[in-house]
């Protein structure tokens, strides 16, 4: 499942998806970027929708925010991470649709 990362920092990040992923669901979250996949595992800790769009059919899709908290291991590569950090640094371009699998 792609998503869009909102925010992302040593710990966590926050994303936006179309599914309702409930408090507690773990999951890695694989980052693919100019190249290269990293591979982030994490817990969601709170959720809230953010809003509603319309699909090319027509049909209308709840989006949701979601905040992820980063097991150990991944708070330790992020911290070690150049590559993971540039990603968080580019307000220009954004991080943008499918940056994430779930």
């Amino acid at each position: 499942m792609p998503g869009e990362i909102v925010n992302l920092s040593d710990f966590g990040m926050a994303i936006e998806t179309v599914i309702d992923l409930p408090p507690g669901y773990e999951s890695t979250f694989r980052l693919r970027r100019n190249g290269s996949t990293l591979e982030l595992r994490g817990w969601i800790r709170w959720r809230r929708p953010a809003r509603t769009i319309s699909t090319s059919e027509g049909k209308e899709v709840r989006v949701f925010h979601s905040g992820v908290e980063f097991d150990e291991a991944t708070v330790s590569m992020v911290r070690r991470s150049a590559d993971v950090l540039l990603l968080s640094g580019e307000a220009e371009h954004g991080i943008g649709k499918g940056a994430f699998e779930i």
